[in-house]
């Protein structure tokens, strides 16, 4: 039975923000305003190891396999050893943004970052894969279904993108919603996104 009872806590650091946390087995990292990437152990809070920044990493971390990938607001995607924190690579992928956001493909080891107005895909050992540019700032991540990825982006452009290819499967078929200040729900065949003063919109993709 869950008691709740609290199994250990941790002080922050000169009072930064929080990150968003990350786990994986029994370790877990989390960000924070005074740009540090800190991995400690689940069981006792332990801090194992912990990686510097040019800016606040406020985004949520990911994995694949043992690789660690983590963003910074000044645009820097880190991909780290997740055993010892060795910084295997850093890419630049950008102005600063506090828009920043990554999603994991595992089964094709692919990161898909949406920064800005660009959404950049790449391996897991940080190639590139492709990049696209959208039709404004995108604030909200994407949704990942199959294939396909789905973002929005300031002014409401909806944007559907093959990530085989990165090839534009539809593009901008939603405008001038700029009241959209969250993730829609997506399927594949339907999309429902809720606006903060018109209601709730459903349309119809057909993707799978």
């Amino acid at each position: 039975m869950s008691t709740g009872d609290l199994i250990w806590r941790t002080e922050t650091v000169n009072g930064t923000g929080p990150g968003t946390c990350s786990r994986k087995g029994n370790r877990f990292v989390v960000g924070s305003n005074n740009n540090t990437l800190i991995c400690r152990s689940i069981t006792d809070g332990t801090k194992l190891w912990e990686v510097s920044f040019p800016g606040h990493v406020k985004g949520r971390p990911e994995w694949i396999d043992n690789y660690v990938y983590a963003v910074c607001e000044w645009g820097r995607l880190k991909i780290i050893n997740a055993d010892t924190g060795e910084v295997i690579k850093t890419i630049r992928v950008g102005k600063s943004s506090h828009h920043q956001f990554l999603t994991v493909v595992p089964e094709k080891e692919m990161i898909i970052l949406t920064a800005l107005e660009m959404i950049h895909a790449y391996s897991k050992d940080g190639k590139r894969l492709w990049v696209i540019r959208t039709r404004g700032y995108t604030e909200t991540g994407g949704i990942l279904v199959n294939n396909y990825f789905l973002t929005i982006s300031r002014g409401g452009y909806i944007s559907i993108i093959d990530i085989n290819t990165g090839g534009k499967v539809a593009w901008d078929f939603i405008k001038d919603m700029n009241d959209i200040l969250a993730l829609p729900a997506w399927n594949g065949e339907l999309l429902a996104i809720n606006t903060l003063k018109r209601g709730l919109f459903v349309y119809r993709t057909d993707l799978l």
